[in-house]
């Protein structure tokens, strides 16, 4: 349980490193694109589509990072409505974002093998495939995230010492 617990600690930290890098590389192109548009007015082919493909990229990942922290959006009507329901509402979503998150993997997977994948971007000329490689990326993430959410719904101890361990390597950096 530890080893796995620092596999989802781990993967967090590299998706939101990833992740503030491309936010700042984002903004950077955006600056570029906005500068040329408006005090050369000229415009830069590759700008708008490097930021679209960075956003894409921080998206996914953050999605990822929000399944391991239980961040995601719910309904708590149930939850808030009757108290005892609480705990076992918690566990179905839990299940079934594992079960989205299996699909996603699988149609991710499947999505690499279409002709798009292989193709070029239109303004850079860059392989889409650099796009597409995320959507397994956080499939593959967010299904050993959810699984870890369905392990610390049994034993809720360990959730306690995941958010410690993330706080102390932020607080060693």
């Amino acid at each position: 349980m530890k080893a796995f617990q620092k596999l989802n600690v781990w993967i967090t930290k590299v998706f939101g490193t990833i992740s503030l890098a491309f936010v700042a590389l984002m903004t950077i192109t955006i600056v570029i694109q906005v500068f040329y548009r408006y005090v050369l007015n000229t415009g830069l082919v590759w700008t708008d589509e490097t930021a679209r493909f960075l956003n894409i990229w921080v998206c996914m990942l953050g999605a990822a990072i929000l399944v391991f922290d239980d961040a995601h959006i719910k309904v708590s009507l149930i939850e808030d409505t009757w108290a005892f329901l609480r705990r076992p509402f918690q566990l179905l979503q839990r299940i079934l974002i594992l079960v989205y998150s299996l699909f996603m993997l699988y149609l991710a997977i499947d999505c690499l093998t279409l002709p798009a994948a292989s193709a070029d971007s239109p303004a850079m000329k860059a392989p889409m495939m650099l796009v597409y490689i995320v959507y397994p990326l956080f499939g593959a993430a967010a299904v050993i995230h959810s699984v870890w959410r369905v392990l610390v719904w049994f034993k809720p101890e360990y959730d306690l010492v995941a958010t410690e361990a993330l706080e102390g390597e932020e607080a060693a950096e």
